[in-house]
């Protein structure tokens, strides 16, 4: 598929599924993903305020989703360490 801009919408959610194993995004300019409408997980440690994100996703699914990157410490963030109660899991 050739072109500068790709858009997709659907009613539902949508998939990206590959039978090799891998799935490229990529373009002379840089690829653009809209990361305002990728949802914000709550980690396990959820009491800061930060405008860095990391983005993750959920496997097998392919559900992307971010989780908020403490700006000013040290403190790691891994895409694993999120709430997973059924009410705020991103990945269900």
């Amino acid at each position: 598929m050739d072109g500068k801009e790709i858009v997709w919408s659907a009613d539902q959610d949508i998939y990206l599924k590959t039978n090799n194993g891998s799935i490229v995004l990529s373009g002379s300019d840089g690829t653009l993903i809209d990361v305002k409408r990728i949802p914000i997980a709550t980690t396990r440690n959820n009491n800061y305020v930060t405008s860095q994100y990391k983005v993750c996703v959920c496997m097998p699914q392919g559900k992307l989703f971010r989780i908020p990157v403490p700006s000013g410490s040290n403190q790691r963030v891994f895409c694993h360490h999120i709430n997973t109660s059924p009410t705020h899991n991103p990945c269900i």
